[in-house]
């Protein structure tokens, strides 16, 4: 089907070239790639996540001015047929919601023109993998470097998402099968305690100790009834978690979902990689102290684990840490692990692995940022690569 689409869209753009002999730029997105996906095709949720070189041109025998929102984008372009006009670096994502029927997409754009774009549309089904109809409720593109191209202009006229080209069902349904299989499974539930106290053994008649009993085992009436034995209470144990709020740069995110940054937002740059501020909370719920231990985070997108340690924490309890951690652009799953040396006895060991999902956009060149005094917990010596 999209194979199709993309011939459609091919004829399409053939027949507005030769029936314009002063062609406008048009948009060819044959070097962006799709580098993750989500929920699909059967999840009521699905996500998309682009990067690539965007290329506007024209046709060789015209001169170009601005952008027909006539032609539609289109996957890919010869180089006989055309002149390039402009290079843009795009990375974004787009969101589809079955439940809302409601179509997004977010892209920012660098190079020859610079700026952020975004469009909402409600469609019949998912404009990127199925031949859907569309109503636009939004098209937007804020310009901050170059030429302001009307990007809204073809989204409006075409109905389609501008970031439609880029997906194809199958790259989509292979990227969100890989994603299910390697999502790390939810902890799982504490062992249930077992409520029911053995009752207390009969051995014969109490032992009367009180006056009135004396006084009615004398007299011969039956002693009053001794009370049961008080169960022995449970051993106090600490109760170690982290809270469900954190913060990756500025954006907030909770634990198991999913944040987008941007690369100029890091505290460093270097060699390729991004070093973002990570803001988190460690909680003992549990009515003992628990003592000094351990974290350790691991990344997805690169190698090596980081490990560092908490204070004592007092029951009920809380501790704020900000961890630097190394980022590379694209999708990075982080996973934070407490208390990876068992030094706390808890009431619950399942609930200590945690994990979010952030995606980096823009490029971690070779330029370092300013950076940010680091609390405890601190800075990381990157690993060797």
């Amino acid at each position: 089907m999209n194979r199709y689409r993309a011939m459609v869209s091919m004829a399409t753009l053939a027949v507005a070239l030769a029936s314009a002999p002063c062609a406008q730029a048009a948009v060819s997105w044959s070097e962006i790639q799709l580098v993750d996906a989500s929920g699909v095709p059967n999840e009521p949720l699905h996500a998309y996540y682009f990067k690539g070189i965007l290329t506007l041109w024209h046709q060789k025998s015209s001169s170009s001015t601005s952008l027909d929102v006539s032609v539609p984008p289109v996957k890919s372009v010869s180089t006989t047929e055309g002149v390039v006009d402009a290079t843009i670096w795009v990375e974004g994502k787009g969101k589809w919601n079955a439940k809302t029927n409601e179509a997004e997409e977010s892209l920012v754009f660098d190079g020859d023109a610079a700026g952020k774009f975004a469009s909402r549309l409600k469609c019949t089904g998912d404009p990127w993998i199925s031949p859907a109809t569309c109503v636009v409720l939004s098209a937007q593109y804020a310009v901050s470097k170059g030429k302001n191209w009307d990007f809204p202009g073809i989204v409006k006229k075409g109905r389609k998402p501008l970031s439609q080209p880029a997906v194809t069902l199958a790259e989509a349904e292979s990227l969100s099968s890989k994603q299910k299989s390697s999502a790390a499974p939810p902890p799982p539930p504490p062992p249930k305690a077992d409520k029911k106290l053995s009752s207390p053994k009969k051995e014969g008649p109490p032992v009367a100790s009180a006056p009135g009993a004396v006084a009615a085992m004398k007299s011969g009436a039956a002693a009053p009834a001794a009370k049961p034995p008080v169960p022995q209470a449970a051993v106090n144990l600490a109760e170690i978690s982290s809270n469900p709020d954190l913060a990756v740069g500025t954006k907030p995110v909770q634990w198991g979902g999913i944040v987008t940054v941007n690369a100029s937002e890091a505290r460093r740059v270097h060699d390729g990689v991004c070093e973002f501020a990570v803001r988190h909370t460690a909680r003992n719920a549990g009515p003992a102290a628990a003592g000094a231990f351990g974290r350790r985070w691991t990344n997805s997108n690169v190698s090596g684990s980081w490990d560092m340690s908490y204070p004592p924490i007092p029951a009920n309890g809380t501790v704020e840490r900000v961890d630097t951690l190394p980022l590379k652009p694209g999708r990075n799953v982080l996973y934070l692990t407490l208390d990876p040396g068992n030094a706390v006895a808890e009431s619950n060991e399942n609930n200590n692995l945690y994990r979010i999902s952030v995606d980096v956009m823009g490029v971690c060149g070779a330029a370092a940022a300013s950076g940010a005094p680091v609390s405890p917990g601190g800075r990381l010596k990157m690993p060797k690569p």
